[in-house]
C-alpha cells in the first residue's frame, strides 16, 4: 500500500502520512503490514507490530487536533515506531477501564522500550521491538 503520502524504502524506513479520519488507524496497520512483508519480517512479532501502530496512531487521533505521521525505521531485528503530532501535550498512562486507557499500558507490554520526545511545536511518541526476520531479508535491508 504507497499512496502519494506514503514512503517506504528498501533501507529500512517507511513513513505514512496517517489520514485524520475514523479509518486512519486502520491505514496505518495496513501500510504497516505492506511495511513489514516488504521488508521480509514474519511471524507473530508482526501481529505485536500491528498493534503497536494502531495504538499509538489511534491515541494521536484521539488526543490531538492533528493527522499524525507515523514512521517505521528497521536495524537489523529492532523495529523503532514512531508517531508525530502537532500537539505539545504528552501523553498519560491512565487506568484502563470500560471507556479505554489500556492503549500505552499494551504498548509498555509489547515494546523492548518506548517514550516520547518533542517534535518542533509537537511530540513524537514512540516504541521499539524485537522482531523475527529470514537471514536473506535482514541482509537485503541491511544493504
Amino acid at each position: 500500500m504507497t499512496t502519494p503520502s506514503s514512503r517506504l524504502s528498501s533501507s529500512g524506513v517507511a513513513s505514512f502520512e496517517v489520514p485524520a479520519t475514523v479509518t486512519g488507524a486502520s491505514d496505518a496497520r495496513r501500510f504497516t503490514s505492506a511495511a513489514l512483508a516488504a521488508w521480509g519480517c514474519h511471524g507473530h512479532s508482526v501481529d505485536d507490530v500491528q498493534l503497536a501502530v494502531y495504538e499509538l496512531v489511534a491515541n494521536a487521533l484521539l488526543h490531538t487536533d492533528s493527522a499524525p505521521e507515523l514512521t517505521l525505521r528497521l536495524t537489523g531485528s529492532r523495529l523503532r515506531i514512531e508517531v508525530s503530532d502537532e500537539s505539545a501535550e504528552p501523553p498519560s498512562k491512565r487506568d484502563g477501564g470500560r471507556d479505554g486507557g489500556w492503549g500505552l499500558r499494551l504498548v509498555e507490554s509489547l515494546a523492548v522500550s518506548w517514550g516520547t520526545e518533542r517534535d518542533g511545536a509537537g511530540k513524537r511518541v514512540w516504541c521499539e521491538l524485537e522482531l523475527g526476520r529470514t537471514d536473506e531479508s535482514a541482509r537485503a535491508v541491511a544493504g
